[in-house]
């Protein structure tokens, strides 16, 4: 886990504006979209990055967000979701 308490809150914001509408089951996603806390992609600000902003896995589906986030918001999405990971995994037996 990392991220300064004003960047998880950042995230926390941001996810929800950009991602949650998609990646959240509470949403209309029903599971057809990953669960981002489980994804290998927020392992390294690379991979987040190529998928978020340079369009990786447009072919699949995945919009690039490119003209609506910059480098510091997506990275504090990342911060978000590995926060939550974290908590998953405290909280699964």
């Amino acid at each position: 886990a990392f991220g300064s308490p004003a960047q998880l809150a950042q995230g926390e914001e941001t996810y929800h504006a950009y991602c949650a509408m998609c990646h959240e089951t509470s949403y209309g996603n029903r599971g057809l979209f990953p669960d981002l806390r489980v994804s290998p992609m927020i392992n390294t600000a690379e991979s987040f990055r190529g998928v978020v902003l340079e369009g990786a896995l447009q072919p699949r589906g995945m919009a690039s967000f490119r003209d609506r986030l910059d480098e510091n918001e997506v990275e504090s999405i990342r911060a978000y979701l590995t926060q939550r990971a974290h908590e998953l995994k405290a909280s699964t037996p």
